[in-house]
């Protein structure tokens, strides 16, 4: 079985490490682990977060398409390894993560 990812995969990929790095910049210095996202002193960078991946539309990643999904499951894979990775507040679980 071959686990490599195709070239336009790849390409995603690197466009949602792309943008976390760039998010990451921007992150409070004291701002550490999923639990900060839920501290109303990092309100305004939790939603400016949410804001850049709303405007790319990665808020709706691998819904079907007739309810305004975009893109694929590994998408979400991805989006979510890249916020992992760079320690981002991400997809609100209570929210439009359900």
């Amino acid at each position: 079985m071959d686990f490599k990812l195709s070239e336009e995969e790849a390409k995603r990929r690197k466009e949602f490490f792309h943008v976390c790095k760039e998010l990451e910049k921007e992150k409070p210095e004291d701002y550490v682990g999923i639990e900060a996202a839920f501290e109303t002193k990092y309100q305004p960078y939790v939603n400016h977060c949410c804001q850049e991946f709303a405007k790319r539309g990665w808020l709706r990643l691998g819904w079907p398409p007739e309810y305004g999904g975009v893109g694929t499951h590994m998408d979400r894979v991805f989006f979510a390894e890249a916020l992992g990775y760079h320690d981002l507040p991400g997809v609100d679980v209570f929210g439009i993560g359900m």
